[in-house]
């Protein structure tokens, strides 16, 4: 199964291509990849670089981006062990820990 181009790279804000878009940071360097080989995100939103966004209930479930507060917590899934470092962030499966998403919005600040 082949999925649609859903990355993002630079911070200019311009179009590549009708499934790209600029990530929403002013990192350089800073990809974000919603979609995988075989798998695809149910509620991608490149802009801010999420698959499924954050539910805040103080459970990580799979079904939640591991950059959300839930997911910072040691006992949940998304640790260091899971980053790929292959310079792209993919913010359902690495969290702010993976040297790729370092600079995703949401880990900023």
């Amino acid at each position: 199964m082949t999925g649609a181009d859903n990355t993002t790279t630079g911070a200019d804000n311009t179009t590549a291509g009708p499934e790209t878009t600029e990530a929403a940071t002013d990192e350089p360097g800073f990809t974000c990849v919603l979609d995988i080989e075989g798998w695809q995100c149910p509620s991608p939103d490149l802009e801010a670089c999420t698959c499924f966004g954050c539910n805040d209930n103080g459970n990580c479930p799979v079904e939640e981006d591991c950059f959300c507060p839930d997911c910072a917590v040691a006992e949940f899934t998304c640790q260091a062990d899971e980053c790929v470092d292959d310079g792209e962030c993919n913010p359902a499966f690495e969290a702010c820990v993976c040297d790729d998403c370092v600079a995703h919005p949401s880990c900023m600040g």
